[in-house]
C-alpha cells in the first residue's frame, strides 16, 4: 500500500504546476489599467418583451463537443470491474490483465481524504480539492503502472491547453528532477487513445540508474483537466499500455 501511495505522491508534484502556472498568466491578464482614463457607463436598455414559447429539448449535460466536455458536465468517478477500469466522464476504458488497482482507502490517503472518503459525499470531497488522483493502477511485476489525477479550473478560456503545456515543461522538468530522476529529457508528443488524439508528454530519465519511461496524455473536459500518466522500468512498454485504452 505504501509503494502505491509514494507513487501517486510523485506524480501530484507536476499536476499541480499547470494550475500555477495558469493562475499567474490569469494574473497578468486581469491587472488594473494605469491610466486614468474615465469611463462612461450607458444606461441599459429595456430588455424587449418575448413572446411566450415552448421550451426546447436540451441537449445532454455530458455531450462533447470538439473533444471538450461542456463546463457544466457534473465529474463523475471512474469504476473498476475485475481487470478493466471504465470512466464515462473520459469516455474511455483500459482493460489490464495481470494488473493491481488501487482501492478506495488508498486512493483516499494519497488525497489525503482519510477516512472520510468512505463515509462522506465524495462529491463534495472533489469540490474542495484543486488536484485529486482518481485512480493507480500496477502491473503484477511491477514494472509498470498507470496514475489519472485531475486538476480543477486549470485553465481559462483565454489560455489553449497546447500553450500551457509548453509553459510548463521546463517546470516540470525541474520538479521531477527533485524527486530524484536524473538523465531526464521531456518532450511535446501527441498520444493517441480509442482513435482521439490528444496533447501529451514522453518522458525520460533515471530513478537510482534504473531507466524510467513515462508517457501523459492530457485530456480537457469541462473545467477539469485529467493527466494520465503511463510508468514503465528498465524496458519500454509504453506503447503496449497505450493499446490498452478503448473508446466508451
Amino acid at each position: 500500500m505504501k509503494r502505491f501511495v509514494a507513487w501517486i505522491l510523485v506524480f501530484v508534484f507536476a499536476v499541480g504546476l499547470l494550475g500555477c502556472g495558469t493562475a499567474q498568466q490569469k494574473d497578468r491578464e486581469t491587472e488594473k489599467p494605469t491610466d486614468n482614463t474615465a469611463v462612461t457607463t450607458a444606461k441599459p436598455e429595456p430588455e424587449p418583451v418575448q413572446d411566450t414559447v415552448e421550451p426546447t429539448e436540451e441537449p445532454e449535460a455530458d455531450a462533447p463537443e470538439n473533444g471538450i466536455w461542456n463546463a457544466d458536465t457534473l465529474f463523475t468517478l471512474g469504476t473498476v470491474n475485475g481487470d478493466a477500469y471504465e470512466s464515462t466522464f473520459l469516455g474511455y476504458g483500459i482493460r489490464l490483465e495481470n494488473w493491481t488497482f488501487a482501492d478506495e482507502k488508498q486512493i483516499a490517503e494519497a488525497n489525503n481524504w482519510g477516512e472520510q472518503y468512505l463515509s462522506s459525499d465524495i462529491q463534495e470531497l472533489i469540490d474542495q480539492s484543486e488536484t485529486f488522483t482518481e485512480m493507480f493502477a500496477e502491473s503484477e511485476d511491477g514494472m509498470a503502472n498507470i496514475n489519472i489525477q485531475y486538476q480543477k479550473k486549470a485553465i481559462y478560456k483565454s489560455i489553449e491547453l497546447d500553450a500551457m503545456i509548453d509553459m510548463i515543461i521546463p517546470e516540470m522538468k525541474n520538479t521531477f528532477e527533485q524527486a530524484g530522476y536524473t538523465n531526464l529529457v521531456i518532450k511535446k508528443t501527441k498520444v493517441t487513445l480509442g482513435g482521439d488524439e490528444y496533447t501529451g508528454a514522453n518522458i525520460t530519465g533515471e530513478v537510482y540508474g534504473v531507466p524510467v519511461y513515462q508517457r501523459q496524455v492530457y485530456i480537457q473536459r469541462g473545467e477539469y483537466v485529467a493527466y494520465i500518466t503511463l510508468t514503465c522500468f528498465v524496458e519500454n512498454t509504453l506503447d503496449s499500455i497505450v493499446a490498452c485504452f478503448y473508446k466508451l
